[in-house]
């Protein structure tokens, strides 16, 4: 073999420094792309809970919205008589398990005047569903609505907000 050739072979060969280096770098390269994918695996896992659980309050709040307005009050809350919706209830919902809190309060609209000058200060219902992850107890959505009555202060029978 002539000094030619030797020379040849010898820079056409890889060391054993470079095949370590470009393992370390295709490592490098697979963690990045690995991290990548687990984080957007994560984002549409907290993506879809977050659906689920505006999914399960807008529900809710559709329930409410068929009840009649004097039945219109939770087991522990503030309007008397106390009516027999759920203060707090827990839900597996497409594999989640999901906490739903009702609150039910009157409101005092500045419209027609405040108490005490207002006669009657219950002049709606405001309602406020908040879901919460079960496990986390960190809060997913909430939703909130006002209800009138049908005849709430008004002259006519037929008057809404």
């Amino acid at each position: 073999m002539t000094k030619y050739s030797q020379l040849v072979s010898k820079k056409r060969s890889m060391t054993l420094i470079e095949v370590v280096v470009d393992a370390a770098i295709l490592s490098m390269l697979a963690i990045v792309v690995i991290s990548a994918l687990l984080g957007s695996f994560r984002t549409v896992t907290v993506s879809s809970t977050i659906a689920t659980a505006g999914q399960l309050a807008n529900e809710k709040i559709e329930v409410l919205h068929n009840m009649s307005y004097n039945s219109l009050a939770t087991q522990q809350g503030t309007i008397f008589p106390q009516g027999n919706i759920l203060d707090e209830e827990t839900q597996l919902k497409d594999g989640k398990l999901l906490t739903v809190r009702t609150d039910i309060d009157y409101v005092d609209d500045p419209y027609d005047s405040l108490a005490p000058n207002d006669l009657n200060p219950a002049d709606y219902k405001k309602i406020t569903v908040t879901v919460f992850d079960a496990v986390t107890e960190k809060q997913l959505t909430y939703l909130s609505t006002n209800i009138a009555s049908r005849a709430a202060e008004t002259a006519s029978d037929t008057g809404v907000l």
